[in-house]
Order: C-alpha cells, then structure tokens, then sequence
C-alpha cells in the first residue's frame, strides 16, 4: 500500500516538474519575443517618480521647471513600473524616440488624480465620479434639421433644385458640434483625446484618406453601385446614425515580484447603430451594428499600427495615453506607492494640473457623395446622392489583466533596471531620470 502511493507521488511530482518546465519555457519565449519588439535595440529610459515629485513640487513654486521635468524624463512610451525597495521608489521605464511626442508629466498626474477621484463633483449627498473621456456631438436641433433635408433631397426630382437642397445640406452639415468633457478639467489630456475624435470623423474626407481602410462612404457607395447596376432597389435608413468611439483594449500587465511589465495595450474603434427621434434628439442604442460601421472599424483596427498612427501622430499620443493610464491604474490597484515607502500625496492631491482653453464647440464634420449608375438597357440614368453624420468620442477607462509569473527574464531585467541607477547627484539633486541599457 505504501509502495503503491510512493509511486503515485512520484509520477505526480514528475509531471509537475514537467509542467513547471513547459511552463517557463513558453513564458520565457512569450516574453524573449516581447522584449526584442518593446525593449531591445532602442533607447530606453527610467524615471524616479520620488526625485520627480520632490523637484517637481520646488520647481513648480518657483515656475521654472527643466524639460526634463515637465516632460517626463523624456519618455515618450511608457513600458512599465519597478519598485525600488532600497530607495523607497518606483521607477517608471520607457521608450525614448526623437521623432515622437514626448509625454508630459502633467499627462501622468491628470490620469493619476483622475484615479484617485479629485475631479469628482459632489451635488448635494451624492458625488459623481466619471472616467476620462470626451464626445463630439451634434446638436438636436441641426440633426432634426438634416433629417428633414434629407427626406427633401431624395425625393426630389427637379436637378436645379436638388442641388440647390444638397447645397443648405452641406451648409448646415458644418454647425457647431458640442465638445463635451468628462472626468477632468480642460487639460493637455483632454485636448488629446479631443483631437484623436476630430480627427476621426475627418478620415472620410478625401484630403484624409488611408490607403487600406475605406470610408463607411465608400462602403456604402460601393455596395449602392453593385445594387443599382443589377437593378436591386437599395434603401438607407434615415433615422439611423452611427456613433463611434475609440477604447483602449486588450490590456495586459505581467507582474514579477517587483517589475510591472505592459505586455499589450490596443487602441480598438467601437461602433453602435443610434436611432434618431423626430425632434433630432438621440434615442437609446440599438446594441446592434451597422454593416459598413462595423467594416469600417474592422479595417480601422487593422491599420491602427500601420498605417494610421504612422500618419496621423495624434493617434500615436492617444495610445501612449492609454499606456499611462495603464500603468497608473496598476499602482494604485496594487498599492505601490505604500509597497515602496512612497508618499504620493503631492502627486496626487497638492499638483494643481496646468489648464489651456479648449474649445466648447467644434465644425461639424458631415460627408456627401453622388452616385450616378447608366443603364445599359434604358436610356434613363439613376441617381442616388448618400451623406452621413456620425457621432463620436474616446473612452479612457482601462482595467488591465494582472498575470503574476516566475518568468526568470523578468526577474533579470528587473535587477538590471535597479543596478542601473546612478548613485551620484547631479548638480547637487538626485537624479530624476537616466538612460538604461536593456
């Protein structure tokens, strides 16, 4: 009987050592192909978050803080967090890259005190927290105004009157849209993420177009122009509009006792069919896509990397934003502040986050196009004249996966990190940041 469950205990103790062995050995290579592509061959950079608060809190009193203060020690892509037990710190580690935007450390503490809820509005008993975001909406009554246009235009069959319908159409398509906030004050974040939306809705423009990714326009004008050429009768709902949005997605933060590592941040388009009412007021959403909405976010999300961040750099800003906030939401769900013997009370509370003016309203942006289809068989011509008014915003929330590891490489790389940094003060001050070799 003995002999019977000492083999039993042998066999499971081989197949755990067998699976321990699989284990790291897939691990290690999920994350030897992460480093070559994140951290190798590239200048990298670490910031202490305790020397930057301690300047940052002199220099601000006396406004005139270095470059290197306001702008993060030069990060322009955060990859990750380490504590520094023997100093009482943590480190922030990231890219440095010349022909990027450099973060702002007002961009790390807006996201911090966001977290920390010191932009929540207190009404009476309740207090409203609200995450970063922000929306550019059309108002009510321009949209009950294209509506009724709409319905004109397609059923009109004077040319000379049509186009000069088309023409109020257009006209009326650029009123001021309503630039909403949430979360926090009119900041650099803001008119980020502001920015990113506008932009957006700019990408059906044929000044704007992307190679790989078609406009929901052009999906619509294609699928339009197959119908009518086979003689199908083809109908757009006119009490629809599609609202889209861009989220930060697929969020991954791997953890090693004490490195923090952003393994996968995505910035994803979303789409959602809205109903309209009469009044051009917004009724609830559907839950449901459109066919070319959803199209047009597939390739949107494609080319994201590519093509489209490549291009336009705001989206490149967007996305390091979304790193940030991922990073900010780990050491405070983790507690890291208290872990490294760090008070972050001027961080988060005392900081008083430099305000600029963003605009409360912004041109809308509306887009038109004619489709004219010859039969072959008649001599009569079809015309069909589609536009599109679209809704939109970006959503900062993030809410990473935290996946613990024994990873032996990161284990490495986090001694690395610490045994890199410099001892001596510069210039009589510790040191807020230095280069790193990784």
């Amino acid at each position: 009987m003995n002999i019977k469950r000492h083999g039993i205990f042998t066999k499971l103790l081989v197949i755990s050592i067998i699976y321990f062995f699989i284990n790291s050995f897939i691990t290690n290579a999920v994350f030897a192909k992460y480093y070559q592509s994140s951290i190798a061959n590239s200048a990298n950079r670490a910031v202490s978050l305790r020397n930057l608060q301690t300047q940052l809190k002199w220099c601000m009193r006396r406004g005139n803080c270095s470059n290197e203060i306001k702008y993060l020690g030069g990060i322009t892509q955060p990859i990750g967090v380490v504590i520094d037990h023997k100093n009482l710190d943590i480190l922030l580690i990231g890219k440095s890259n010349s022909n990027q935007e450099k973060l702002h450390t007002d961009d790390l503490l807006t996201i911090m005190q966001n977290q920390h809820h010191r932009f929540a509005k207190r009404k009476g008993n309740t207090i409203y927290i609200q995450d970063i975001a922000c929306s550019i909406d059309p108002i009510p009554k321009s949209l009950q105004k294209l509506q009724k246009l709409d319905a004109r235009i397609r059923i009109e069959r004077n040319s000379k009157r049509k186009k000069i319908l088309q023409a109020k159409w257009a006209k009326l398509a650029k009123s001021k849209q309503k630039v909403r906030i949430f979360g926090i004050p009119p900041s650099r974040v803001a008119q980020v993420i502001i920015d990113a939306d506008y932009l957006l809705k700019k990408l059906g423009d044929k000044n704007y177009r992307l190679k790989t990714v078609p406009s929901m326009l052009d999906l619509m004008y294609a699928h339009a122009k197959r119908k009518l050429e086979k003689n199908i009768h083809t109908r757009i709902n006119l009490a629809s509009m599609n609202r889209f949005w861009l989220v930060s997605s697929n969020n991954k933060i791997s953890i090693n006792k004490s490195l923090y590592l952003l393994e996968h941040s995505d910035v994803k388009l979303r789409t959602e069919e809205e109903f309209l009412h009469s009044s051009g007021k917004r009724i609830q959403g559907t839950g449901r896509e459109n066919k070319f909405a959803k199209q047009f976010t597939n390739r949107f999300n494609l080319a994201y990397d590519k093509e489209i961040s490549r291009r336009y750099p705001i989206f490149i800003e967007l996305k390091n934003l979304y790193r940030l906030a991922n990073l900010a939401h780990v050491i405070k769900s983790e507690k890291l502040f208290r872990k490294a013997g760090l008070n972050s009370h001027y961080f988060i509370k005392k900081h008083k986050i430099r305000l600029i003016k963003v605009s409360p309203t912004l041109p809308g942006i509306a887009h038109s196009r004619k489709l004219e289809v010859v039969k072959k068989t008649a001599t009569s011509k079809t015309t069909l004249t589609m536009t599109l008014t679209s809704m939109g915003g970006v959503d900062m929330k993030v809410k990473p996966v935290l996946k613990r590891t024994n990873s032996r490489r990161l284990s490495s790389t986090a001694r690395k990190i610490l045994s890199q940094r410099p001892s001596q003060s510069h210039r009589g001050k510790p040191p807020i940041s230095w280069s790193l070799k990784l």
